[in-house]
């Protein structure tokens, strides 16, 4: 007898079942399945964990050192090449030309120096007058003052030798704390604050409690 296609194709039969129908690609019922919650909240795109914060801060700072140290590295193989350079070109030069220019150079060294020394001086002098002012800050007096206006004198032969004029500091120092007030510590003659260094309210002195009981009570007295 010869069998129609349903009998020889029976699998292909419309709602057939025989319980391997829906496989693993689960139900469309809205359940999400394993795909929600599988990754840690809050860790990079790349998938690694994030480093806790002290090792981050480390990882930072020894590359900021490194960096530094790199720097450093490049300034002083850039120094080394500029003096390479100069000596190159000052072997070019005539005997006489050599003299001059390490003389010149020699000068130069000097000139560095004695700057330094009398900075390092008048800087000094300046802290002392604005401690005595009672500056809040005495950088804000040492970068303040008219130093043209200083009198003091640098021996030629010895620059670290300085004498200068300390009432010419005091009176710069004192000028500068009138044109710029918020730069001294504010106060009262008898030590109350005043407020803060750049104003604002004062604080009220603090009273003794037997004080306080007698002026409420005069028959105390």
């Amino acid at each position: 007898m010869q069998k129609n296609f349903w009998e020889l194709f029976p699998d292909l039969i419309v709602g057939h079942d025989d319980g391997e129908g829906e496989g693993e690609g689960g139900s469309n019922d809205g359940d999400p399945g394993d795909g929600e919650g599988e990754g840690d909240e809050g860790n990079p795109s790349d998938g690694t964990a994030p480093k806790p914060k002290g090792e981050a801060d480390g990882g930072l700072k020894a590359a900021l050192a490194a960096e530094r140290a790199r720097a450093n590295k490049a300034e002083k193989e850039l120094k080394a090449l500029n003096k390479a350079k100069a000596d190159a070109a000052l072997a070019e030069k005539s005997e006489v030309d050599q003299l001059t220019a390490k003389e010149q150079a020699a000068n130069d060294k000097v000139a560095r120096l004695s700057a330094g020394f009398l900075r390092t001086a008048l800087d000094g002098a300046i802290r002392t007058e604005a401690a005595k002012l009672g500056f809040i800050d005495a950088t804000d007096a040492i970068d303040g003052v008219d130093r043209t206006a200083l009198s003091y004198e640098q021996d030629e032969d010895d620059p670290s030798v300085i004498t200068i004029d300390q009432k010419s500091i005091a009176a710069q120092v004192k000028a500068l704390s009138t044109k710029k007030p918020h730069f001294i510590k504010t106060g009262t003659e008898d030590g109350e604050p005043t407020g803060s260094s750049f104003g604002g309210t004062k604080t009220p002195k603090k009273t003794n409690r037997s004080d306080e009981l007698k002026a409420a009570y005069p028959s105390l007295n």
